[in-house]
C-alpha cells in the first residue's frame, strides 16, 4: 500500500499488538503508548511515542499482518523465479533469480523482527555512550 491507501493505526490498534505480544500485564513489560498520531510509519513497521516510567522512548510496532504478508509476496516471488527458471534455462543459470529470491527472504525476515533492531541499537549505545 501506499501513503494515499494504506489503513492508518490507531492508538488501540497499537495496544492491541503490544496487548498480543506481551499478554493482559503488556503495560508491565513495555512502555505505556503516549496519546496522538504515530511519529511515522514504514513498509514494516509504525513507531509511536510511549513512557517507560518518566522517560520518553520510541516504540516500533509491527502490524499483525505483515508477516503474512511478507510470507504470501515471498511466495508469489518463489513462483515467478522458478518460472523463469524453467523458461530460459541457460539464462537463468547466471541470473539465479530463486537465489535472488532466498537472498530477498532472509533480507525480509530481518526487517520485519524487531529483536534483530532492538540488539543493533543496544550495540550503537554500548558503542556511543
Amino acid at each position: 500500500q501506499n501513503r494515499a491507501t494504506r489503513t492508518r493505526r490507531t492508538r488501540a490498534d497499537a495496544a492491541k499488538t503490544l496487548k498480543d505480544a506481551f499478554g493482559p500485564a503488556w503495560r508491565d513489560a513495555a512502555a505505556a503508548l503516549d496519546d496522538g498520531a504515530s511519529l511515522g510509519a514504514g513498509c514494516v513497521a509504525q513507531v509511536r511515542r510511549g513512557k517507560r516510567g518518566e522517560k520518553t522512548v520510541a516504540i516500533k510496532l509491527v502490524h499483525p499482518a505483515t508477516r503474512r504478508r511478507v510470507a504470501d509476496d515471498l511466495a508469489a516471488l518463489r513462483c515467478l523465479a522458478a518460472l523463469a527458471a524453467r523458461a530460459a534455462p541457460r539464462t537463468m543459470r547466471f541470473l539465479d533469480p530463486e537465489g535472488l529470491v532466498d537472498d530477498f527472504a532472509k533480507a525480509m525476515a530481518r526487517s520485519v523482527d524487531m529483536t534483530t533492531e532492538a540488539a543493533a541499537l543496544t550495540r550503537l549505545r554500548a558503542n556511543f555512550p
